[in-house]
């Protein structure tokens, strides 16, 4: 389960989530900017699948493992998400609906 956040222009995760996904967390440390203010992350690259019923689509995107001791959920940005799906919010069915631009690529 992830939280998508149209709000965030990259994805995010917590360094304990990348350690146990076996991210590849050689890269030079930078900083994450967001509600928090500035924190030290590593930039890497996750793989997501989405399932439901006879539709899947797999694909990497950009990620930034969040250092220190922060427990969050992963937060799904925009950058190379949401330039695959048109994204429908349902606020008050508490629903989001994704349909994919080109099912063929995934």
């Amino acid at each position: 389960m992830v939280l998508l956040d149209s709000g965030a222009d990259v994805s995010a995760i917590p360094k304990h989530m990348a350690e146990l996904l076996n991210l590849n967390l050689n890269h030079a440390k930078e900083d994450a900017f967001g509600i928090g203010g500035k924190v030290p992350a590593i930039p890497t690259h996750m793989n997501v699948e989405i399932n439901k019923n006879h539709e899947k689509y797999s694909f990497k995107i950009p990620v930034k493992v969040i250092l220190g001791d922060y427990d969050f959920p992963p937060l799904i940005g925009r950058e190379e998400f949401f330039d695959k799906f048109d994204i429908t919010f349902k606020q008050n069915e508490k629903k989001i609906i994704l349909k994919s631009i080109n099912p063929q690529k995934y």
